[in-house]
């Protein structure tokens, strides 16, 4: 006999209580609901992947904004239009990172064609401007669109970066 009679009493109620609930619950969502509810219900399952897989697929739709990223000159001054976003991110790092490693002096950048940037894109631009200053050079941003320059006095960054008109 145990100590505690009722706790052992109790531990065995417990187990036959929850083998009880499970085969009402196995028991009532099997015979429960009608079988078209069911299907219905799997058929909606099914059909929720295949919705988001196709949505995937489907190639973004064109910006309205602007076209694309696009960036010309040399290792002192470059002009960029376009967006700067997380799409063209990755190509801007690279090519404004090849003209600051390219160059001596100050590089120029106008980016007077900027349609609009993003957050990743603005923090390409930082990242040049770092890496302009590792390496000896000043990056200056020049004519500055109305929109870009209120983004970078909300973000006080007008102090750290170099901005000509």
């Amino acid at each position: 006999m145990s100590p505690h009679p009722h706790t052992h009493r109790h531990r065995k109620s417990d187990g036959r209580a929850i083998a009880t609930i499970n085969a009402l619950i196995s028991t009532a969502s099997s015979a429960g609901a009608p079988a078209e509810g069911r299907r219905r219900q799997e058929d909606r399952r099914r059909a929720r992947p295949r919705t988001l897989l196709s949505a995937l697929s489907q190639p973004p739709a064109p910006s309205t904004d602007g076209p694309c990223l696009r960036i010309t000159g040399d290792a002192a001054a470059l002009v960029v239009g376009g967006r700067l976003d997380v799409h063209s991110a990755a190509d801007a790092r690279v090519a404004l990172h090849h003209a600051v490693d390219s160059g001596e002096g100050d590089l120029v950048l106008d980016i007077a064609g900027l349609n609009a940037w993003d957050a990743t894109g603005l923090g390409v631009i930082m990242g040049v401007h770092r890496r302009a200053g590792r390496a000896g050079r000043r990056l200056v941003l020049r004519d500055v669109p109305p929109r870009m320059w209120r983004v970078l006095v909300a973000a006080r960054l007008h102090r750290v970066l170099t901005i000509a008109s």
